[in-house]
């Protein structure tokens, strides 16, 4: 259950934690990275983990509700997060380092807006050995333009 949500696989203590567990309960955060945490009380275990969608899981953002969309759109709505986008739009796949360089962000600062824009699907992201490149996703910009349609003109 836990790749299968988090597309991570649980190592070490991982299989002492769940032994006991009747309940696995899944919270995505923005700002965990790519970690898992747990916290067990009793019977119940909660797993903390990235708040991609898992590999193969597409949602649909035509039936989004209100607060659906304003979470894609606060991901739109930051000057530098747009920069960022319009950048590799510009220039095709960037590795984080370009792009932290070449707008000159802080380490700290290109991570979170990195990690919020591919969590909320605007970016997609891939590793080369230690490196991590970044790449649009127009498929998600389109199907946000479309929701924006659908929920303001019913369309």
């Amino acid at each position: 259950a836990i790749q299968s949500v988090t597309s991570r696989e649980a190592h070490g203590c991982w299989h002492r934690v769940l032994a006991p567990a009747e309940t696995l309960t899944f919270i995505p955060s923005p700002h965990i990275g790519p970690y898992l945490l747990h916290y067990a009380y009793g019977p119940v275990v909660r797993v903390v983990f990235d708040a991609r969608l898992p590999q193969g899981v597409e949602r649909g953002l035509a039936g989004l509700t209100r607060t659906d969309l304003l979470v894609q759109l606060r991901a739109l709505a930051d000057d530098t997060r747009l920069r960022i986008l319009k950048y590799i739009v510009d220039h095709g796949e960037q590795s984080s380092k370009e792009i932290m360089d070449t707008l000159d962000l802080s380490q700290s600062a290109t991570s979170r807006h990195l990690r919020q824009l591919n969590a909320t699907g605007y970016l997609i992201a891939r590793r080369v050995e230690s490196a991590k490149y970044f790449d649009i996703n127009p498929e998600r910009i389109e199907s946000t333009l479309q929701a924006i349609s659908a929920f303001l003109l019913g369309s």
